[in-house]
């Protein structure tokens, strides 16, 4: 499982912002420019840049015109997760937070999350996670290290759910991330009991026949980058920086094999 993370800082410059914002596709060009703040665009078109760099990494490209590389194209699942049509090998998810925009490249399903550490909040944790997280973040509250907490489960439970491809559909409190495995829990009823359905009738989920769990890394300082997906996936894991140099010299140099 390859992740790939960027600051994108030196996006947010004008010149350099309009220079590179040829080697994302049309869709996502639209979308980016739709954003007001150059902060909301910097972090959009790092985002649509690691995709592009990752399938160049493979021999593949979501442009029409850049040659030595075979062109695939992007669909969309029921509830808008992105992925490649004709290409059941290759699975992907993008995020960005502050200064950095982070993908990851699985084999199956995955998601990821990238967030500043944030401070907790208790309403939230109470209402949305379960009781054994909420429980959990009130006693490392207590620490000194609630912050942390809180930002580590929020970016699983985030990246859990786009992994899984339903949005919000699925309840944050059908499942605890506590543990590397993702645990499945009976569904609260509205008046805070617990539902006895069988497993069969909670929500659809890619977890329950691909044991999914979770990688979580604390790298760049003051954030915390999680991601979902198989057990086989993380069984080897590379997380790399990717430089400005390093984009720079994908897109402006030739492609491997090509005249």
């Amino acid at each position: 499982m390859d992740i790939l993370l960027t600051n994108v800082r030196w996006l947010s410059e004008e010149k350099t912002f309009l220079q590179m914002l040829r080697f994302v596709t049309e869709e996502r060009r639209e979308r980016i420019l739709r954003c007001r703040s150059m902060t909301d665009r910097a972090r959009g078109l790092g985002a649509g840049l690691l995709l592009e760099y990752g399938l160049r990494r493979r021999g593949m490209t979501l442009l029409s015109d850049a040659a030595g590389y075979r062109q695939v194209r992007s669909g969309k699942g029921p509830y808008g997760k992105p992925y490649l049509p004709g290409e059941p090998g290759i699975c992907f998810n993008l995020s960005h937070a502050g200064d950095y925009a982070a993908a990851v490249f699985a084999g199956m399903e995955a998601g990821i999350d990238i967030e500043r550490i944030r401070p907790v909040n208790k309403s939230l944790a109470d209402r949305f996670f379960a009781e054994t997280e909420a429980a959990y973040i009130g006693q490392c509250a207590e620490e000194g290290e609630g912050n942390l907490a809180f930002t580590r489960i929020w970016t699983r439970k985030e990246s859990a759910v786009k992994a899984a491809g339903e949005g919000m559909h699925l309840p944050l409190h059908f499942f605890c991330v506590l543990e590397d495995e993702i645990s499945l829990l009976p569904v609260r009823t509205a008046e805070g009991g617990h539902d006895t359905a069988e497993e069969g009738d909670r929500p659809g989920t890619v977890w329950q026949a691909d044991d999914y769990g979770f990688y979580t890394s604390e790298s760049p300082d003051g954030y915390v980058l999680s991601v979902c997906a198989a057990r086989a996936d993380r069984k080897d894991v590379i997380q790399t920086a990717v430089r400005r140099e390093d984009l720079m010299a994908a897109f402006h140099s030739a492609a491997p094999g090509s005249p």
